[in-house]
């Protein structure tokens, strides 16, 4: 629709026709998604549905960093530092599988701090694909037609766990979403899209106290603004957790004022 208003309102301010006759449409309303984190009771459930390391390692990873599915499949050792406990996010693949830059600038290039969680998984994941020939890749910049060329040794490689002869060295998020559907129906817990571990991440944090302002350069956005607005969903399990904090912290009633008795 933006695509024909833009054609109708340059025929009209060129003077081939008298009226944009579609300017008064205006564009659909769309209810904004709601975000679905997985609960603290459902996780183990998941993890004991993996069927493999490289498959629990990647759940571990996506959900205890909030990668974006692309940012997660294009993961490459050269990204990690073991020393800092960082991961550089440099890249990002399409379902298609091809390199980009990650969505936004202030995704580019972010460091991540490995949680204790995602530093064992990394550190086992290492037996698994460390060794494995590194790739070259053409990752597509901002600048249209513009590439540069990175050398990966992908984390996570199908290759080592497919019975097919794939010789694939890396995931598209198709292949990290048919994992998590896997698991999801092995799991029995209720469905719901792969993307929703990056909500997890932003939900937990939240719930643990961090700062707002920090979960918002782990994900990489530009402000803690949008981590309220987008990733803010309460997760109801923490209620309890919430009203013992309140009830330690709120200030206390006052002593009871005895009534002074006066004797006449």
């Amino acid at each position: 629709m933006l695509i024909i208003n833009s054609i109708f309102n340059f025929a009209f301010e060129n003077g081939y026709i008298g009226k944009n006759i579609i300017s008064f449409i205006k564009p659909l309303k769309k209810s904004k998604a709601i975000p679905d984190p997985i609960t603290q009771d459902e996780f183990p459930r998941l993890l004991k549905a993996t069927r493999n390391i490289q498959a629990k390692n990647m759940l571990i990873v996506s959900v205890y960093t909030g990668l974006r599915p692309g940012e997660l499949c294009a993961l490459a050792y050269e990204d990690l530092d073991f020393t800092e406990r960082t991961i550089t996010v440099k890249r990002n693949i399409s379902n298609i599988g091809d390199f980009s830059l990650p969505k936004t600038e202030s995704s580019t290039d972010r460091v991540i701090y490995m949680l204790d969680p995602v530093y064992e998984s990394l550190r086992e994941q290492m037996s698994l694909t460390r060794m494995t020939s590194p790739e070259t890749v053409s990752v597509a910049t901002r600048e249209y037609g513009k590439y540069k060329e990175d050398t990966c040794t992908f984390i996570f490689q199908p290759n080592i766990v497919a019975r097919n002869g794939l010789e694939t060295k890396y995931y598209s998020p198709g292949g990290f979403s048919n994992i998590w559907v896997s698991l999801i129906k092995r799991s029995g817990v209720r469905h719901r899209k792969s993307y929703q571990t990056r909500h997890t991440y932003a939900c937990w944090m939240l719930a643990a106290g961090a700062n707002p302002a920090f979960i918002a350069t782990q994900m990489g956005h530009s402000s803690s603004k949008m981590v309220h607005d987008v990733y803010g969903a309460w997760m109801k399990e923490n209620d309890r957790d919430q009203i013992a904090l309140m009830n330690r912290n709120a200030p206390q009633l006052p002593q009871a004022i005895t009534p002074t008795v006066i004797n006449s």
